[in-house]
């Protein structure tokens, strides 16, 4: 499956992807942070993917 959009909704706090094959997925990115338990740095780096790079986030929450 290739990924056809991928972006970061202020709304719903999600990264959601859409596939080519018409498959949405939809990451929580609260509950992935509450998972990770970042420091105060980490979170900035996590925060500046969520909002400038939603398709890595997206990768980096797949590969664990």
């Amino acid at each position: 499956m290739k990924i056809v959009y991928c972006a970061f909704n202020i709304d719903t706090a999600s990264v959601e992807l859409r596939f080519n094959d018409g498959t949405e997925i939809s990451i929580y990115t609260p509950g992935v942070d509450d998972e990770l338990c970042p420091s105060v740095p980490m979170q900035t780096e996590i925060d500046w993917l969520i909002y400038d790079k939603p398709l890595t986030y997206a990768r980096l929450v797949f590969s664990g």
